[in-house]
Order: C-alpha cells, then sequence, then structure tokens
C-alpha cells in the first residue's frame, strides 16, 4: 500500500505531496490534473518495466516536462509490504538531457527501508551499496531491479510494478478484439485484454470460489435476469457466456454482446476480484457509461476490496452517484493554482463536517457546493 507521494514537474504537477487512503477518491474539476496524478504513478510502474515504452506511452519527454519548463522529474512514494513493519522508500529523479530536448537521464536513485538505505545513488556516485555484490561504475540508468538477491530490493520493484494496476477501460472492453498486453505479470492487463486468462486462473483456484460467486450476486444486482456467467472452456476458453434467465428459459448470450455498461461493471469487478490481487488498482472515472443504479455497488466493492486485503484503490471520479459511496475522509481535492499548477490535498474542514453531519451528501460537492481544498479560501 502507498502511504505517501510526492510528485514533482509531471505534467501539470509542480509539486505535489499527499497522504494516501486504503480508499482515495480524487475530485475536481475538469483539466484540474486528476489523470495526471494517476498517470505519475503509472509511470513509474512503466519505466521500471520498460523505461521506451514507458515515456512513448505519455507521449514522449515533450509532454512529461511541465508545459514551457524542462525541470527535474521527481517521484518519491512511501509504501508498506507485509511481513515488514519498516516502511519502504523509494525515490527517483529524471534530468533533462544536457544535448537532447526530447529527452531525459535518470539521475538520484534511492532504496530506503526505515533507516536503512538499501541502496542509493547521487549525481556525485554512490551513496550507498547493498554488500550482495561488487560496487559498479554509477551509470545513468535505474537500479531498481538489478539486484536479484537482495530480497528488500526485489519486493519493492515487484510491488511497485506488478502490484500495480492501472485501468480505463474503453466502451469495447471485452470485445473480441481486444489484445492482450505484452506483460509477464500475472492479473489483470490495464486494457483486461487477457480476461480469458483471469478466468481461468479464477475458475481453477479452488480458494477463489468465493470471488466468482460474489461477482455473479453483484451483476444479478444490476441486471438480475444473469443466471450465470461462466467461460466455455476451462482448457482454452474462447469466450464469456452470459446465461439469461427468461420466462423460466435460459438464453445464452456471448459477454461481447452485452451493453458497454454491463461490460464495464464486469470489468471493474473482475480488476477487484483478480488472483492474485494487486497491491494498488487505479480507475480513471470508473463511472463512465455504466448504469447510476450501480454505481454505489461498484463504490461498495471499492471500499470492500481495501478492507479485505484485495487492493488499495485509487480512483478519480465526476459521478455524484457514485461519490455517494464514499466517507469524506477519501476524498481528496484537485485544484489548479494560479500558475494553472495541479494542487491536492484534503477536503475543507467545514465541507467535511457538513458531510459528516448529513448536512451535505458527497455527491453535492460536485453538483452544490463544490469540493474545496483544506485552507482554502470561501
Amino acid at each position: 500500500m502507498i502511504e505517501h507521494i510526492r510528485i514533482q514537474n509531471f505534467k501539470s504537477i509542480h509539486d505535489v505531496s499527499v497522504d494516501l487512503s486504503p480508499v482515495t477518491v480524487l475530485i475536481g474539476r475538469s483539466g484540474v490534473g486528476k489523470s495526471n496524478f494517476l498517470r505519475a504513478i503509472r509511470f513509474l510502474r512503466n519505466y521500471l518495466r520498460d523505461a521506451n515504452a514507458a515515456v512513448q506511452i505519455e507521449g514522449g519527454w515533450e509532454r512529461i516536462f511541465p508545459f514551457g519548463t524542462r525541470a527535474d522529474v521527481s517521484i518519491s512514494v512511501r509504501f508498506a509490504i507485509p511481513g515488514y513493519d519498516a516502511k519502504f522508500h523509494y525515490e527517483v529523479t529524471w534530468k533533462p538531457h544536457p544535448q537532447s530536448p526530447s529527452h531525459a537521464l535518470p539521475g538520484t536513485e534511492r532504496l530506503r527501508l526505515g533507516d536503512n538505505t538499501i541502496f542509493g545513488r547521487s549525481a556525485a556516485g554512490w551513496e550507498a551499496w547493498p554488500d550482495a555484490r561488487p560496487r559498479p561504475q554509477p551509470q545513468f540508468k535505474i537500479y531498481l531491479s538489478a539486484f536479484p538477491t537482495v530480497s528488500e530490493a526485489v519486493l519493492a520493484f515487484t510491488a511497485l510494478t506488478s502490484g500495480i494496476g492501472w485501468h480505463d477501460f474503453p466502451a469495447d472492453v471485452f470485445r473480441a478484439s481486444t489484445k492482450a498486453e505484452n506483460s509477464q505479470d500475472k492479473g489483470l492487463d490495464d486494457s483486461a485484454g487477457n480476461y480469458l486468462q483471469v478466468l481461468r486462473d479464477l475458475t481453477q483456484n479452488l480458494q477463489s470460489q468465493h470471488a466468482r460467486r460474489q461477482i455473479l450476486a453483484r451483476i444479478r444486482q444490476v441486471n438480475p435476469s444473469v443466471a450465470s456467467l461462466e467461460i466455455d472452456s476451462i482448457l482454452q476458453p474462447k469466450k464469456v457466456v452470459v446465461a439469461h434467465k427468461v420466462n423460466e428459459q435460459l438464453i445464452p448470450l456471448d459477454l461481447s454482446q452485452e451493453s458497454d455498461g454491463f461490460r464495464r461493471y464486469y470489468a471493474h469487478l473482475l480488476a477487484l476480484y483478480q488472483s492474485p490481487p494487486k497491491q494498488l488498482l487505479m480507475f480513471e472515472e470508473p463511472e463512465n457509461g455504466i448504469y447510476p443504479g450501480a454505481l454505489l455497488n461498484l463504490a461498495e466493492e471499492f471500499s470492500t476490496a481495501a478492507k479485505n486485503g484485495r487492493g488499495q484503490v485509487l480512483l478519480t471520479t465526476q459521478s455524484p452517484d457514485l461519490l455517494d459511496g464514499f466517507e469524506p475522509e477519501q476524498l481528496r481535492v484537485v485544484e489548479v493554482d494560479q500558475a494553472q499548477s495541479t494542487k491536492v490535498g484534503p477536503l475543507d474542514q467545514g465541507q467535511l463536517q457538513a458531510v459528516k453531519d448529513k448536512l451535505l451528501e458527497p455527491g453535492e460537492l460536485i453538483t452544490v457546493d463544490q469540493a474545496r481544498q483544506a485552507g482554502a479560501s470561501t
């Protein structure tokens, strides 16, 4: 679980430092930088996996640097890993390339566990190095994955790569044209292109049968006619069959024939119940295309997932219906200052108390009394 993150000079974010909850909901007007906050975490994850691909996904370094500047980009995260009382702290900085405006190089990089520095590198050279291997000359590259014999580094790398899922499910999710991503990670990939593999793993895992029942129960709350939802083959599934019970008859349909909202709702449930679970799940505006009556159920599933150890949840939303399913302490307000720089902070204390006292519904922070950050002027 990521407890704290600081992001500097990533797109519209010049300097943001935020404490995260087991469930954190980012709210604010359009264009203030909610998505950029999630994408900074995605960029860190992707860069640790494949630096060139990560930069391309964000549109190149020209779009990563804040508009009009070429300052150092920095991401620092403090996170917990089960089995360790002390907290992990990883930070990395990318410095603009002195000769190429469209490139940057890794600069400072450090990994700490509590007060112990596992390894550290600055522009001046090594600050600390594990005793497990000879110390090389420092290079401008990421070293977190370079210590296969150092368990703390392996765990940190795993938590920040395969332990993080990012999802912005399109309207055509689960269509036949969806392609699985080229990833070695277990679990649902970002586009849900490997959903048949994930469902097969759930079907074959005897410990996951509760998850399958819970997914079906949630689906039936949205559409009571659904009698079952299963892959067509245990060994080599090619599709998901949704059986509807109509006038005592079962009518099988391919999942791709269901509505966009049905499939997006199902995609979110599958992300939440995948096995093994992610440490952090990020969702971009999960309400899009989903029937408003299903959003409170989805909000409950987000909270239940975090409570039951199925992953910390971080999401953006502009839906009053979805927001009504969360507690005010889970909200972080995203605004821009006069310099058009993104700022993220907890909810204004007056609004927080108003929601607690039932004088204001959480959804009304979007429709009636626009959410403000603590300390912001009214």
